[in-house]
């Protein structure tokens, strides 16, 4: 049986990211800022910050002790190992390659890397944009893409490949590819798995 594959982004969806940034963030600037605070993508806008300043912001974090502590969704593992039999999941990420180490990290430390299949990285977080999201799903023969960006999916689903936006405070206003669905949690993406 051939398996369907399907992309997963890795960053506020498979793991909680922003959470731990923020608590980075904060920490380093003696600041209270939440998740719920991030209302939009331009976190560098929010924290007052300009780009150069994000992207440094995002390296110290990626090298600081804070970042190997960054915990997976709730139901993540659980729901991708319960259709792994059915799927292969291929994680589809923005971080640029440089970046590769710590996200194989995170996978290693909670037991997870054997979930995935492959990784792919787009590049752009640093504006490298080297692929598109869409593009790796056309390429890679994806039959859905699991991602918090709406732009990505929505991108992917104008080229036949259906989505699941993982809600987060920062997507809630975005107008949605009428072939992408808003979840929750990982729960609910498992409610969408068990039918394809």
């Amino acid at each position: 049986m051939n398996k369907k594959k399907i992309g997963v982004d890795f960053d506020d969806t498979f793991v909680k990211t922003t959470k731990y940034l923020l608590k980075f963030y904060n920490k380093k600037h003696k600041t209270k800022y939440k998740q719920g605070h991030m209302y939009s993508y331009a976190f560098d806008e929010i924290l007052g910050l300009s780009r150069v300043e994000w992207r440094e912001l995002e390296t110290e974090f990626y090298n600081s002790d804070l970042h190997s502590q960054i915990p997976l969704r709730a139901g993540a593992v659980e729901t991708l190992r319960a259709y792994s039999k059915k799927h292969d999941f291929e994680i589809v990420t923005a971080r640029p390659k440089e970046n590769m180490v710590f996200l194989e990290k995170t996978l290693e430390k909670h037991n997870a890397r054997n979930l995935f299949t492959a990784v792919h990285s787009t590049g752009h977080m640093q504006n490298m944009h080297k692929r598109q999201k869409w593009e790796v799903c056309l390429e890679e023969g994806f039959i859905l893409l699991i991602d918090d960006y709406p732009v990505h999916l929505n991108k992917a689903a104008e080229q036949g490949i259906p989505g699941l936006l993982m809600t987060t405070p920062w997507n809630k206003s975005f107008p949605l590819h009428k072939d992408v669905s808003r979840v929750h949690n990982w729960k609910d993406v498992g409610h969408f798995l068990k039918d394809l």
